[in-house]
């Protein structure tokens, strides 16, 4: 239904990438809720740095796999310089679409491949 938006465009990998960007961002918030409601609800016995670690690494690997499957999207579309699917990009590239686009980068890839490729980051308890 996403894709019937841009009626002319074609992609056989934007199936995967939108999935693949949803489920991301319900694991970013369960990771965000899980550090802020743990003192709320008395968890500090049940959810100790170890889960926190397990799940930083957890949002890391999707998020380099979201990235894997946006940069496979480009390459193909780049790479094929087809008219159906290079006006998509390009108007997410260019134009009013770019500070969207610029800020989809940095905030689902950028940030959180930086914030979490430490091991102290994914540690770190506030009490």
């Amino acid at each position: 239904m996403i894709m019937s938006l841009a009626q002319k465009w074609v992609s056989s990998l934007f199936g995967a990438f939108y999935f693949m960007g949803s489920f991301l961002a319900a694991l970013m918030m369960l990771a965000v809720l899980a550090i802020v409601l743990r003192r709320a609800m008395g968890l500090a016995g049940i959810y100790t740095g170890r889960q926190q670690h397990d799940l930083g690494k957890l949002c890391f690997g999707f998020t380099v796999f979201w990235a894997y499957l946006m940069w496979s999207q480009f390459l193909v579309i780049w790479y094929g310089n087809l008219p159906e699917e290079t006006y998509f990009m390009f108007y997410r590239l260019y134009g009013a679409w770019r500070p969207i686009g610029i800020a989809v980068f940095l905030l689902v890839f950028l940030i959180p491949f930086i914030g979490l490729l430490g091991e102290s980051p994914r540690r770190l308890l506030r009490r």
